[in-house]
């Protein structure tokens, strides 16, 4: 299957986001993923069904998250979660947070810190999309798609 990048992805319909990440970084969330797919981790439609609820009973003890020392042993997943706990196992919590890629140390903490404190069985995509924007650059969607990257 492929896809014709000139008829989809405009600036008009969607928006790109680039979050810089330095490369260690890059590598633990390539990694996660490429194990995910390794593992044949499946689609988690169950949680699907309880985004909605999230605003009613955010607190139950129904929807208790991943724990961060459980993200590489998950069993099932749906887009935002994984990337969400993908992020969470990727991102520097230390000295080296943001420096490699002159960030402020402080935002990347902030990042890590609302990536913590989401529930990833309860996180929509428009959900990640509102957590990380601040730390990101919006791409040209319009200009990516003819095989260049620039910002808006």
């Amino acid at each position: 299957m492929s896809v014709n990048m000139r008829k989809s992805y405009n600036s008009r319909d969607y928006e790109g986001l680039h979050l810089r990440l330095d490369p260690v970084e890059s590598a633990k969330l390539f990694d996660y993923a490429i194990d995910l797919v390794e593992r044949r981790v499946p689609y988690n439609f169950a949680d699907l069904l309880y985004q909605p609820m999230k605003a009613v009973l955010p607190d139950s003890g129904f929807f208790e998250d991943v724990p961060n020392e459980s993200s590489l042993q998950v069993k099932k997943v749906f887009c935002s979660q994984a990337f969400v706990l993908a992020l969470r196992n990727s991102l520097h919590n230390d000295d080296l947070a943001g420096a490699l890629i002159d960030e402020s140390p402080i935002q990347r903490k902030k990042l890590l810190w609302r990536l913590i404190s989401e529930n990833s069985r309860l996180c929509t995509p428009s959900d990640l999309y509102h957590i990380i924007r601040p730390y990101c650059r919006r791409v040209d969607m319009d200009r990516l798609r003819h095989g260049h990257l620039s910002y808006t």
